[in-house]
């Protein structure tokens, strides 16, 4: 959890400064994962890209959970709207 004082200052920051600050933080990890043998790369970077398309197909079937239950109280509510219509008719 970061203080109040460092989101202060982040608050305060252009995106510009962010972005900066992101590339800095970046940095050493990328020469990092970018180091070794030709092969050994590639499979970094394959397993990252696996990692990545599971977190996002995780997220994708999260939203679409949600857009059911959303739709399912929306038709749930548009049924009771027009039961208690029908009931003061």
């Amino acid at each position: 959890m970061l203080s109040s004082e460092t989101l202060e200052k982040y608050r305060q920051m252009t995106p510009s400064e962010r972005l900066q600050l992101t590339f800095e933080l970046c940095g050493p990890a990328w020469k990092a994962i970018c180091e070794g043998d030709p092969e050994i790369v590639r499979r970094r970077f394959e397993r990252l890209r696996q990692e990545n398309d599971l977190r996002n197909r995780r997220m994708c079937d999260g939203f679409l959970r949600g857009d059911r239950v959303l739709a399912d109280r929306a038709l749930a509510d548009r049924g009771s709207a027009n039961e208690t219509r029908d009931c003061d008719e």
